[in-house]
């Protein structure tokens, strides 16, 4: 169990890592959105850099947070049937779901993404606008790191997952000791 919680706390603050770069991205993103704004309005000049660029952060920040969305136990899910259930229960309804569905898509995403980004590599893929970002490979080739990085932070949740378990079942059970 103690290799199990080292490779949690690893992972754990990689996703950590991973959403205090987004935070920070965010802020930038706010920033970049008002400059363009205020320069367009006001000074009737727009970059279409810029523009792309916005998008670009936008990627960067969304990829980068699907694994502290899910450190954070933050993913959508239906909450009516759920909340019922006993700490146990819900635990298994997010180990199944993880082993069922997240990983299985992240895998598809990813296999299929490796021809695209590897391509887009090739040929240096950039903006086709004049005057665009001339690196577009770079952010295409986060749809697998992403994807791998989600991964990893889903072993972490089922470890997670499964210490609750444990402890509901133990606490659980010296409850009924007691009694």
């Amino acid at each position: 169990m103690k290799i199990l919680n080292k490779i949690k706390t690893i992972l754990d603050s990689i996703s950590k890592a991973l959403g205090a770069i987004g935070a920070v991205l965010v802020v930038a993103l706010a920033f970049l959105i008002l400059y363009n704004v205020i320069s367009r309005y006001l000074f009737s000049s727009s970059f279409i850099y810029l523009q792309e660029l916005e998008w670009h952060l936008f990627s960067i920040i969304f990829m980068l947070g699907l694994s502290y969305t899910l450190y954070s136990d933050a993913h959508v899910r239906v909450d009516i049937f759920y909340e019922k259930f006993s700490p146990f229960w819900q635990g298994m309804v997010n180990i199944i779901g993880v082993v069922l569905l997240l990983i299985p898509l992240s895998v598809v995403i990813i296999y299929t993404s490796i021809e695209p980004v590897m391509y887009a590599y090739e040929i240096k893929e950039g903006s086709p606008d004049p005057g665009g970002l001339p690196y577009r490979f770079i952010i295409k080739a986060l749809i697998p790191l992403s994807f791998a990085l989600l991964i990893l932070s889903s072993l972490a949740f089922i470890i997670k997952q499964v210490e609750n378990m444990v402890l509901h079942r133990q606490s659980k059970h010296s409850i009924e000791d007691k009694l």
